[in-house]
């Protein structure tokens, strides 16, 4: 396709350059927005938790750490009180300390946090589908139901639980950093990956998954470009 001379083209032509942010910008307004819908449409679902209490092991958890308690889950037990299986999640173990910090045995900040993060984890997936082919309202609809399907519901009311959210949060921005690394090759994004990796890790054990989750959907997502590619190419 031949490009067109600077200066040359209207307001609204698609360029390598400026061009593009502005034919780009209207579809951008339009995804923060749904976004905010989907935040909007998770606090309403979940803000009567915030009144929850604790539920069984959120009484380990909901409580006082100490710095070498929280750097000690980096190379050892999840739980070092010994109370709770042996996993390996540290990154959930700083989240319970940062709660401490703010809102001491005060159960409603735990479930705010809870709430924060399942938000992010459905505007993530929402961002995963848009960098598809899916259709601007299938990705919403898509992130909608993950939002609000009972399965989940667990990952907000329930304190201890919030590792699936982070999982899902770290996993899915290793899926966008790795559509971003295939597009223009740029470093930055391997290295993002990579750190996505390790978050998604260091979240829960399931994070492994992380290997598989990024090729597939590389795939998926280059097979919907490929055939909206030959049926455009076969409407011209």
């Amino acid at each position: 396709m031949a490009r067109g001379v600077p200066g040359s083209l209207g307001a609204g032509s698609e360029t390598t350059d400026g061009g593009t942010r502005w034919s780009r910008l209207p579809g951008r307004r339009a995804d923060r927005l749904l976004a905010l819908v989907l935040v909007l449409l998770v606090v309403a679902l979940y803000a009567r938790t915030i009144g929850y209490g604790l539920y069984l092991d959120d009484q380990h958890h909901a409580r006082p750490w100490t710095w070498h308690e929280v750097i000690g889950t980096f190379h050892g037990p999840f739980d070092p009180l010994g109370l709770e299986p042996v996993y390996f999640r540290p990154l959930v173990v700083v989240t319970f300390a940062f709660d401490w910090a703010l809102w001491g045995y005060r159960s409603a900040g735990y479930h705010v946090t809870n709430i924060a993060l399942h938000a992010l984890a459905v505007v993530m997936v929402f961002r995963v589908l848009r960098r598809t082919t899916v259709p601007r309202w299938a990705a919403f609809a898509g992130a909608a139901v993950f939002a609000a399907i009972p399965a989940n519901a667990a990952t907000v009311v329930y304190i201890s639980e919030r590792s699936d959210a982070m999982v899902a949060i770290f996993v899915l921005a290793g899926c966008l950093a790795a559509a971003r690394y295939a597009d223009d090759r740029r470093r930055r994004w391997l290295v993002a990956l990579v750190a996505c990796f390790l978050l998604a890790v260091g979240s829960k054990e399931v994070g492994l998954g992380i290997v598989l989750a990024t090729p597939v959907f590389l795939a998926y997502r280059r097979a919907g470009m490929g055939a909206t590619a030959t049926d455009a190419t076969v409407s011209a």
